[in-house]
């Protein structure tokens, strides 16, 4: 087996934590390693470090080769650069054409791909599931969807049909970023799994799905090398793998991942997978709470005092101050974005 690590995110939703310059899948978020090195340490147990590769835009190649070198404890020099970011689908074709010109590595073999940025918990729960469902990957796109345990606007859910052999699920439909009562509907109805945007599938099987659904993606990495397709990288459609592939293959099958799992996609993500204090808030700094309930709190360089507020967040870094409602936590991205618009990428950061 192989993996693919995605890694070309923004994390625009966890500004002003999260910077241009350092991402979240480059920090400590959970303790002191990087969402990047706990992926890669998750996925080590699957297979040797020198089959882990990561794709990332060019400025971070440093800072991948940092970090991993660092866990690994050997130089890593696996990264698969994108000339320029156009979203997952291209990026994956691109780690195709690297992984067969580069590695000649054979058409039926299992590829795993991750994202970079995401919390798994416990470590050896997720990886006996993904060693369990690479005996059945042949053929079919396996992905690994996560049972719902509160209506959340942010994730893309998996509606659920007959079981298969190996405890897989054939997939009925993909649904993106449901309204709030679709997504209540959705964890009551025992059918629907959060997409975790992991995939399992080989070259060969992959290939076929682009032919079929994305001619254009499947011509790139057919017609061309290696060299060829990173001459030709930033001519390609920016389009995710979900739109391109997944949301119209008849050939998906999904494995129940039954752990703790998080994209941490917004700062409300990130609350829940924290222990609450007696009023349900979580807090890091120096921090003074007065009847303030279920709230956010973290400080890096000045002490910060809260007094009547819930269902809040609180973000301050020397360079920015973040105070927004829980409950609109997706539309940071918006924030960040508007303030390098305003304000130049210093300021963002």
């Amino acid at each position: 087996m192989k993996a693919v690590i995605l890694a070309g995110g923004s994390g625009t939703r966890l500004w002003p934590l999260s910077t241009p310059a350092r991402p979240k899948q480059f920090l400590p978020l959970f303790g002191e390693q990087s969402l990047l090195q706990m992926t890669a340490a998750r996925l080590s147990k699957l297979m040797k470090p020198e089959d882990i590769f990561v794709v990332a835009p060019g400025e971070y190649t440093h800072i991948i080769s940092e970090q991993l070198s660092d866990l690994f404890k050997i130089p890593f020099s696996n990264t698969i650069t994108e000339p320029v970011p156009r979203n997952t689908a291209p990026a994956i074709a691109l780690a195709i054409a690297f992984l067969r010109d580069e590695k000649q590595i054979a058409l039926n073999e299992p590829i795993l791909v991750c994202p970079a940025d995401h919390y798994i918990n416990p470590v050896e729960r997720f990886v006996a599931l993904v060693a369990e469902a690479a005996k059945h990957y042949h053929e079919h796109i396996i992905t690994f969807g996560i049972e719902p345990i509160r209506p959340e606007t942010g994730y893309g859910y998996l509606e659920l049909s007959g079981a298969t052999s190996g405890d897989l699920y054939k997939v009925s439909s993909f649904i993106e970023k449901p309204d709030a009562d679709t997504a209540a509907l959705f964890v009551s109805s025992g059918r629907h799994c959060w997409n975790a945007g992991i995939f399992m599938f080989s070259i060969a099987t992959i290939l076929l799905e682009f032919e079929k659904h994305v001619p254009d993606v499947h011509r790139f990495i057919t017609h061309n090398s290696y060299t060829e397709c990173l001459s030709r990288f930033s001519v390609q459609e920016s389009v995710s793998i979900d739109y391109a592939v997944m949301e119209k293959s008849t050939r998906i099958l999904c494995k129940r991942l039954d752990v703790d799992w998080s994209d941490i996609g917004s700062w409300d993500a990130f609350y829940h997978l924290f222990p609450k204090d007696e009023h349900g808030n979580v807090v890091t700094g120096k921090i003074v709470s007065i009847d303030s309930q279920n709230s956010l709190v973290l400080g890096q360089s000045k002490p910060i005092a809260l007094c009547g507020l819930k269902d809040i967040i609180v973000i301050e870094t020397e360079d920015a101050l973040l105070l927004c409602d829980r409950a609109r936590s997706q539309e940071v991205k918006k924030i960040a974005k508007t303030i390098t618009s305003q304000f130049g990428q210093k300021d963002a950061c």
